[in-house]
């Protein structure tokens, strides 16, 4: 059986092959969480648009909700997320954005038959 061995050192004394380990599993997570940010933007924008239209907002504003005060992403990465999202949004769920600010969402369905769990 393989097991891991703990590090006895703190953090600041990683150095070498092992900092090089740390920052590839830093890079990797942050990519892994980029992709789930994108896909809950689009998700959210679908049950916005479904059961909640009745409000004037932009989408930026309203993706943005998703991130809760995420720090781990610049405000380029958090743009191209912003972007990406909608391209899901498309291809995932076929809505269309329509106007960012005011925020103008369209469907080629009925609202009530966007099915929310396509996968």
């Amino acid at each position: 059986m393989y097991q891991n061995d703990p590090y006895k050192g703190t953090r600041d004394e990683i150095s070498g092959k092992d900092l090089e380990k740390v920052k590839l599993i830093t890079l990797k997570e942050k990519e892994f969480r980029k992709n789930r940010y994108v896909e809950e933007m689009a998700h959210y924008a679908m049950l916005w648009l479904k059961y909640f239209r009745n409000e004037n907002t932009s989408y930026y504003n309203l993706v943005n909700a998703v991130l809760c005060d995420e720090f781990h992403y610049s405000k380029t990465e958090i743009s191209n997320m912003v972007n990406e999202s909608i391209c899901v949004l498309k291809n995932k769920y076929n809505i269309d954005v329509t106007s960012y600010d005011p925020l103008i969402l369209s469907s080629y369905v009925p609202f009530y038959q966007i099915k929310e769990d396509v996968k």
